[in-house]
């Protein structure tokens, strides 16, 4: 049980670092994104994770690092 929290805190941890990269990336970038289209989003739901009863914080977590990499709109 001790082993799995210190997993977890791990992978927030590294969670939190890739946050703190994607923003500054981010920062830096010009405003010349374009908006993703229907198409694209049914692209990248290919790589999305699948969710086990047991691990659901990663899930999310992934689920979200695969959203901002892949520029999606928070509005969609």
């Amino acid at each position: 049980m001790a082993l799995k929290k210190a997993e977890l805190k791990i992978k927030v941890k590294e969670w939190e670092i890739e946050k703190e990269r994607l923003a500054m990336r981010a920062s830096t970038r010009e405003n010349n994104s374009v908006s993703t289209s229907v198409c694209d989003v049914r692209e990248i739901q290919a790589l999305l994770p699948t969710m086990s009863n047991d691990d659901v914080l990663s899930f999310f977590m992934s689920y979200e690092r695969v959203m901002t990499l892949n520029d999606v709109d928070k509005s969609l």
